[in-house]
């Protein structure tokens, strides 16, 4: 599967987005996607020209959460559990690190983006 044009990090991929062609099999990267079914519908984890293959490593399913976002922010430790409202600072992938506003002290803190509506801070 190769891309059709230019894409950013984050872009949804869709049938429009990819076509299959045949290759030289010592020009095909490790990880690549053989079929339709392993792109539709995934993010990319990078941003890509046109007319690359596309590998296992460019996409994620993983949902990607966009810079703005109101979320819950939280910190646990053994007997306790704080929560606050936040707010993300970047565009970031569930799972990974990312930056958080909280909106009760206005300072930017990091932590792991748990889901979509919920920030994991360390203690």
């Amino acid at each position: 599967m190769m891309s059709r044009g230019a894409f950013h990090k984050g872009h949804t991929l869709t049938k429009e987005d990819v076509y299959a062609t045949l290759m030289d099999s010592v020009r095909i990267p490790k990880g690549a996607i053989r079929n339709e079914s392993g792109v539709y519908g995934k993010t990319l984890t990078r941003s890509i020209v046109a007319s690359v293959p596309l590998t296992d490593a460019m996409v994620s399913e993983t949902e990607v959460v966009k810079r703005g976002r109101r979320i819950v922010m939280y910190v646990e430790a053994p007997g306790f559990t704080v929560k606050t409202a936040g707010e993300l600072k970047q565009d970031a992938s569930v799972g990974g690190e990312v930056s958080v506003l909280n909106l009760a002290s206005k300072k930017t803190i990091r932590g792991q983006l748990v889901d979509a509506d919920t920030v994991r801070v360390g203690f």
